[in-house]
């Protein structure tokens, strides 16, 4: 079917208590994971080609449209180029959750409507208020288990959650 994620042989680089990733100085890998850069692209710009990758597929996988609404759980890397597919996409209301101000700095400038520090706000409270009582969509790019658990009572009824981020293991 395709589906090659789901082949018992299929080795990833980032499994949290399993392999580290790739950020790293050095990493030792197949050839066929490498991939030449072109000549108008620079090493910045091709760093983020793997993350906007991770947003596009979230936000292809949630089905995400003009008219709904999103929360995303965690401003790092994936969150932010979340928010930037979701704006492109073309949806208006993108509430961003983090603990870390920069972050949260970050996610207004590149596209979310609000941007709230979870330790002074609670966003299950705040999704309540909204029509419905919760969003249609929530992206949880963290990797937390609390956050996790927290996706499910974010969505209104017939929403989605994309768990994005993974967790280390249980808490």
């Amino acid at each position: 079917k395709g589906l090659y994620n789901l082949c018992p042989d299929m080795s990833f680089m980032a499994i949290p208590n399993e392999r580290d990733g790739v950020f790293s100085e050095y990493c030792v890998h197949p050839a066929n994971m490498c991939f030449k850069l072109p000549d108008n692209v620079d090493t910045m710009e091709g760093a983020l080609i793997e993350p906007l990758a991770v947003g596009f597929h979230a936000a292809k996988v949630a089905e995400a449209e003009i008219g709904q609404s999103a929360v995303v759980l965690g401003c790092g890397c994936i969150g932010l180029v979340t928010i930037m597919v979701l704006k492109a996409r073309g949806i208006e209301e993108i509430y961003a959750v983090d603990m870390i101000g920069k972050r949260l700095e970050k996610a207004k400038e590149v596209g979310a409507k609000e941007a709230f520090n979870a330790k002074d706000v609670n966003i299950e409270e705040f999704v309540r208020t909204l029509p419905g009582g919760g969003v249609d969509l929530v992206f949880e790019t963290a990797g937390a288990e609390f956050t996790t658990r927290q996706s499910a009572k974010l969505i209104k009824n017939g929403g989605r959650v994309v768990l994005v981020g993974m967790c280390a293991e249980p808490e």
